[in-house]
């Protein structure tokens, strides 16, 4: 032992410590590419802070359980992680960066905003529609592409986990119209001009309902009568917005965001080689994709998919892509 007595080391000992130890490993795992190992110590260091009450602290590894709830298809518990950690970030929202301790026990964070209905519940769940419901919504949208039958069986259970929601929050505008979106887009027969009026619509209503408004623009592109240069407008302007949104979070951004994106294009490409210009130098750059770094990886796919339909992009767009590219 490098301190004697024994007994003065086990005073050193801090379960609560423990449960930081665990984010460090998630961390690791996590970079040398051990998914299950990160999501055990997430799930592990979650349990520890809930059970010392430091839900500021927790909300770290509940981001990280979220990503895999997602990924395999669990929408109704990324829904609950989400909504503890977004609580935890708005309990803390608006106090002094040193008022703000890791280490202080607290109120479950759902108790101090308080019962629904309420304005702070309504940001709350947009928030929790931000980073939960829009990336399961693109999950779903990219099985569409590879199994239509489990496709429909993540998507009713979408509708279901937003719609337990939607009742739970007595009628919350957010919850109503994700289950609007979600069977509009995912469990119907998508029809791009009700869903871009959709889309319109929300962006309408304010902020909170952006990322449904950009899920029903995405339900649009599920309309196969649309053109394929009205698949990229409507894609490019998505995917910038979930690209600002996820970016930063990489596996959830690359199992999910980039996967959806790019295997729509692919199987677009694959099935209409002859409408693209220089078919070959499109197939050899969308081979080349994996090797991209995967913040890179969507503006390379959109720049490769405007120049083979010959597209004239924005000046937004072309920034966006050239800047990422």
């Amino acid at each position: 032992m490098l301190i004697a007595p024994p007994a003065r080391a086990a005073t050193l000992y801090k379960p609560d410590l423990v449960a930081f130890v665990g984010i460090h490993a998630m961390l690791i795992a996590d970079t040398i590419g051990d998914r299950e190992m990160a999501v055990e110590w997430a799930a592990r260091s979650t349990a520890m802070f809930k059970a010392s009450g430091m839900w500021m602290a927790a909300a770290v590894p509940l981001q990280r359980l979220v990503e895999h709830a997602v990924i395999v298809g669990d929408f109704s518990i990324a829904i609950d992680h989400e909504l503890d950690a977004v609580a935890a970030y708005w309990m803390a929202r608006g106090k002094p960066a040193q008022d703000v301790s890791l280490f202080e026990s607290t109120t479950a964070p759902r108790q101090v905003i308080g019962s629904r209905p309420g304005a702070d519940w309504n940001e709350v769940d947009s928030m929790v529609v931000n980073w939960a419901v829009l990336p399961a919504f693109l999950r779903v949208a990219a099985d569409r592409n590879v199994n239509a039958e489990k496709a429909t069986t993540l998507a009713v259970a979408l509708r279901d986990a937003c719609l337990t929601e939607a009742e739970a929050s007595s009628g919350s505008a957010v919850w109503q119209a994700a289950v609007e979106v979600c069977v509009a887009t995912l469990l119907n027969p998508p029809d791009a001009q009700t869903l871009l009026g959709q889309a319109e619509e929300h962006r309408a209503r304010g902020e909170l309902f952006t990322s449904l408004s950009v899920m029903a623009q995405i339900g649009a592109s599920l309309d196969s009568r649309q053109s394929h240069n009205q698949l990229l407008a409507l894609h490019i302007s998505a995917g910038h917005y979930v690209h600002q949104l996820h970016s930063h979070v990489p596996v959830l951004y690359e199992s999910v965001v980039v996967e959806f994106f790019t295997s729509f294009w692919r199987k677009v490409f694959d099935e209409a080689r002859f409408r693209f210009r220089t078919p070959a130098l499109i197939t050899k750059q969308l081979d080349e994709l994996p090797c991209a770094t995967c913040q890179k990886r969507l503006p390379r796919l959109f720049r490769s998919i405007a120049w083979g339909l010959d597209v004239s992009l924005p000046d937004w767009a072309r920034e966006w892509i050239e800047d990422a590219a």
